[in-house]
């Protein structure tokens, strides 16, 4: 069982739809905007968007999310697909999009720069000429200043949730999670590899696929970026 299967039937217990996320997703988009979200999950912020009165395409390349997804937050409004985020182009047409959100720290299981420049330049092209590219990710130029980083645990009444970042001598980061399910009295653990992906390094990235304006945040409530901020969050147009 991956990882993200493993954890989807907790998934929207550990990671609620907050609030902040909610604003930054949908901030000044004009009325019957078309929204396309990668990573989607368990589907609570796509159909949020549908219910709004967005056209939303909402994918994820974990099936099991996805059955959650239409099973859970079906709307009109929304359309769910299982599909790797690389092969956006191929399914729909250019400068389609109003907006492109890629949250949750999505964009960091690419496995190296040139596949995220690919992805990128395929972000750019299915945008609208005054289309936004919208992501959020951990801000790992915090991690990569330490050997080892646990993130803030996350505890509800029902489970808690773990996670550590490790390096690898091949550069990538170990993204170790462990899950206890207090009511179940079970633990599951998982590890993932990431790619460090650091400020500058996607800033130049984004240019090079053809973005012009690129705003950075340590939070959705557009809070400023520090050295110490947890989330990185970035507008490209």
């Amino acid at each position: 069982m991956n990882f993200y299967e493993s954890i989807s039937v907790y998934y929207d217990e550990i990671f609620p739809l907050t609030q902040s996320k909610w604003n930054f997703a949908k901030e000044a988009l004009t009325p019957n905007s078309t929204v396309l979200d990668i990573g989607c999950s368990t589907g609570t912020l796509a159909q949020g968007l549908a219910a709004d009165g967005y056209q939303v395409h909402a994918i994820d390349k974990d099936p099991t999310m996805v059955r959650l997804a239409r099973c859970n937050h079906a709307h009109a409004g929304v359309h769910y697909a299982t599909m790797d985020m690389m092969a956006i182009d191929q399914y729909f047409p250019k400068n389609h999009f109003e907006r492109i959100l890629c949250l949750g720290n999505t964009l960091v299981h690419l496995p190296d720069e040139q596949a995220l420049l690919r992805f990128l330049k395929k972000v750019k092209s299915l945008l609208k000429p005054e289309g936004e590219f919208r992501l959020q990710m951990i801000h790992y130029d915090m991690i990569m200043k330490k050997e080892t980083l646990d993130l803030p645990t996350i505890k509800t009444p029902s489970l808690e949730f773990t996670r550590r970042y490790t390096k690898r001598e091949d550069g990538r980061l170990d993204f170790q999670t462990t899950l206890k399910l207090e009511t179940e009295d079970r633990i599951l653990e998982n590890s993932i590899p990431l790619i460090p992906l650091q400020k500058a390094t996607l800033e130049q990235l984004l240019k090079d696929a053809g973005f012009t304006e690129i705003q950075t945040f340590g939070g959705f409530d557009k809070s400023p970026l520090t050295e110490n901020s947890i989330p990185y969050v970035c507008i490209a147009r």
